[in-house]
């Protein structure tokens, strides 16, 4: 389970309590953290007696196995250390390495799951004298 689940599960457990406490819905949230909208869907599903934990992720599974994806991590940082690597290359490294093709836009997306690239900061506008 990855960490933003666990600690979503987290927050739903700690919200049960709470509310077999006695807090309303608006409080729930205030303590744990979410939307009232949230706290109020959670105690619903608890009066319907259904399980607060963490369901499976919903989503097409990745092609790529755990140890894949760590050798497509080295060969991106061995490469990364020698040019700059393109989402394009990226994707020719895990197809060289695994036979699996993923379109340039999708290696991307995997670059940021896997750690290897940071999402970049916007520009700030230029200051305009008024």
């Amino acid at each position: 389970m990855t960490e933003g689940r666990l600690q979503m599960e987290q927050r739903r457990m700690a919200a049960a309590q709470l509310f077999a406490d006695g807090l309303s819905p608006a409080q729930v949230a205030r303590r744990v953290g979410v939307s009232r909208t949230s706290a109020s869907r959670w105690r619903k599903r608890i009066n319907r007696g259904e399980p607060m934990k963490a369901s499976k992720p919903s989503g097409r599974p990745s092609l790529m196995t755990q140890d894949q994806e760590r050798q497509v991590a080295t060969a991106y940082r061995s490469e990364r250390a020698i040019r700059r690597v393109t989402t394009a290359r990226f994707s020719q490294i895990i197809y060289t390495l695994t036979g699996i093709t993923y379109d340039p836009d999708h290696a991307g997306r995997i670059l940021h799951r896997l750690g290897l690239r940071k999402k970049r900061k916007r520009k700030e506008p230029p200051e305009t004298l008024a």
